[in-house]
């Protein structure tokens, strides 16, 4: 007589290539992986973020740094969030601390990293839990993506870190080089017009609460053939702005139209303003 044997369980057991797959087929191409990086930024409250290129950045060499004044993660939060794929902290929360609506939902935007290099230096600094005052600082050294293809499973990979002196203010910095392919004239300025649509037009360059730099001004005619500046900031031969060098700028729409209507309507609804006909040059 044959008896059923008693029931047992069975558990997924992530593969390696899990986290390669995550980068590689949701992440369309490295544009997007940038922009994902600058939502991370957004989203953790950053008054700026700064990406620079430092060519050359052809498949194999350079570096993109993604560097940022946002909250931090302490090394709690870096092994609680930063380093489970697909985590549901910006589903659990719309919200950023300071009220910002998050960009990013899907929990993937630091895997934007593997998408565009093949090693990455992580730094960051945060607050403590238990004392806000208190600053504490993580560095993981080395991230090698390939490491991704090569182990079998996901809980067999390890990474080094150190917590050295606290910095003087929050914030994380991202170091991606090896990259994984060629930045162009071509694909640096797609990469310029694709942040621009991230911005307001309506947003007041002077009161924004978050800034996007692009940083090509190692992109010279001497080493690359073009000026990485004028990409961003146009053929400007003398740049008295210092402050907003390399920043990313809305399409001025406003100031593209063809009609312009500005005025107000009184408490009896009767408007009165003006309209401009930019094309005319008439105003009535």
């Amino acid at each position: 007589m044959n008896t059923a044997r008693p029931q047992q369980t069975l558990t997924f057991k992530p593969r390696a290539r899990l986290i390669r797959t995550i980068g590689d087929r949701l992440i369309r191409g490295p544009e997007t992986a940038v922009i994902e990086l600058i939502k991370n930024s957004h989203d953790a409250d950053a008054s700026y973020v700064r990406i620079t290129f430092e060519p050359p950045l052809t498949e194999g060499d350079g570096a993109i740094i993604v560097e940022d004044d946002g909250h931090g993660m302490t090394l709690t939060e870096i092994e609680e969030r930063w380093m489970e794929p697909a985590t549901t902290d910006k589903i659990d929360r719309r919200n950023s601390p300071n009220g910002r609506t998050l960009l990013g939902s899907k929990g993937i935007g630091r895997f934007a990293t593997a998408r565009l290099g093949r090693w990455l230096e992580l730094e960051t600094t945060g607050r403590s839990p238990h004392n806000p005052k208190s600053l504490e600082t993580t560095k993981i050294l080395n991230i090698d993506w390939d490491v991704f293809d090569e182990t079998k499973y996901l809980s067999e990979i390890t990474f080094d870190y150190i917590q050295p002196m606290p910095s003087a203010k929050t914030g994380t910095c991202l170091k991606i080089t090896g990259v994984s392919e060629n930045w162009t004239e071509v694909r640096l300025g797609n990469l310029h017009k694709e942040i621009r649509r991230l911005i307001s037009p309506l947003e007041e360059a002077d009161r924004a609460d978050f800034k996007i730099f692009l940083d090509l001004s190692k992109y010279t005619n001497d080493n690359c053939g073009f000026n990485g500046t004028e990409i961003v900031n146009g053929p400007l031969l003398d740049v008295k702005d210092r402050e907003n060098l390399h920043r990313v700028l809305p399409y001025p729409l406003l100031n593209s139209c063809d009609y312009e209507v500005e005025g107000e309507f009184d408490s009896e609804g009767k408007f009165c303003g003006t309209i401009t006909i930019h094309r005319g040059e008439l105003v009535d």
